[in-house]
């Protein structure tokens, strides 16, 4: 007798930002930073979890919706173009993603949170996003 039942998988996505700077910083989780590109505060980073970035970010937990994703990709990232920063629109997906099958924002939202294969190469084409502090101040006062 074969018991059956349907486990879902282990969020995949995960978003990394850098809030603190550099300062009083242990050398590990400064070369961590590093490792994920986080070089100054306030940038962000979409990851892949796997065996080795889950141990490195223990206290990451949790999986970005989509509406997060979607909202970072239409508002924070840009595009390389023949090394120029230009902001993501659908005809620049369009002309540089088309031979990954990805059209339009819409596909590229559903690479980054389902983490396709098509995930590395895109996400190499863009630039990392510097995310304003918003009401950090008021927090640190």
């Amino acid at each position: 007798m074969a018991c059956n039942f349907y486990a879902p998988e282990e969020n995949k996505l995960a978003f990394v930002i850098r809030i603190r700077s550099i300062n009083g910083i242990h050398p590990r989780f400064r070369m961590i930073l590093q490792l994920f590109r986080l070089r100054q505060t306030n940038n962000g980073m979409f990851v892949r979890i796997n065996g080795v970035t889950h141990n490195m970010l223990l206290i990451i937990d949790s999986c970005p919706p989509i509406k997060i994703v979607r909202h970072l990709l239409y508002k924070r990232f840009y595009c390389k173009n023949n090394e120029t920063r230009q902001p993501i629109t659908n005809d620049l997906i369009q002309r540089k993603r088309q031979r990954y099958g990805i059209l339009c924002i819409g596909y590229l939202v559903h690479e980054a949170v389902k983490m396709q294969k098509n995930f590395k190469p895109t996400g190499a084409s863009m630039y990392q996003p510097i995310l304003s502090p918003g009401t950090w101040k008021s927090q640190y006062r």
